[in-house]
């Protein structure tokens, strides 16, 4: 290998190892280096928990979206199977009558076709009533999930602000009044909680939210 190739080489190498180095050093912080920069770690946390903060909003945000579908579909659920309900009422008592055609929401209709409709309408609001209790079982998931996740939103929106304070103290006091290991005991105990949370989508028991309303 010629001098040049080799000169080529180190040169890659050396620059590897620096980028590697400061990679390093921007996740794992040594006891030495948090004790050396106090205010430079407590940042670190800070955008650790702001980041997670960030991901926790959108997931929250969608969250609400699907609540709002969720309740449109429900109430457009309740207003087929009202309509289904009032309308079988209807043709029954038209049926009751005895006569042989009769005219009922807005059309003619002999017997053997009211009957027919009545039995139809009558199915549909059996299954209607059904999709309805899956859809609130559904909601009330949901309602918990979007209070569980506003709950932890609180909670990192504290912590952002006592390690902001935190960050404050070190740099015009040369240190925070809590320890270094504390801090990052509560930034694990507030981010490793949560899981997959903010990048897997919550599913409701619901696999299919349109569900009676084909």
């Amino acid at each position: 290998m010629s001098r040049s190739r080799i000169g080529q080489l180190a040169v890659v190498m050396f620059v590897a190892a620096v980028a590697c180095g400061v990679y390093e050093y921007s996740v794992t912080w040594t006891a030495d280096q948090q004790h050396d920069d106090p205010a430079g770690y407590i940042a670190y946390l800070l955008r650790s928990v702001q980041q997670d903060a960030g991901a926790l909003r959108q997931y929250r945000k969608r969250l609400q979206e699907q609540h709002v579908r969720l309740c449109e579909r429900q109430q457009q659920l309740e207003r087929q199977v009202r309509t289904a309900a009032s309308s079988a009422l209807e043709l029954r008592e038209r049926f009751h009558s005895g006569e042989p055609r009769v005219l009922a929401l807005g059309q003619m209709w002999t017997r053997d076709q009211l009957e027919s409709q009545i039995s139809s309408l009558l199915a549909e609001v059996e299954q209607g009533t059904a999709a309805l209790g899956v859809l609130q079982s559904s909601r009330e998931d949901l309602e918990l999930e979007l209070e569980r996740r506003t709950t932890e939103l609180t909670d990192s929106d504290a912590a952002i602000s006592m390690l902001q304070a935190q960050r404050e103290l070190a740099v015009s006091r040369g240190g925070p009044r809590v320890s270094l290991e504390q801090l990052r005991l509560q930034v694990e105990g507030l981010t490793s909680s949560r899981g997959m949370s903010t990048t897997q989508e919550f599913q409701p028991s619901l696999a299919n939210l349109t569900a009676g309303l084909d």
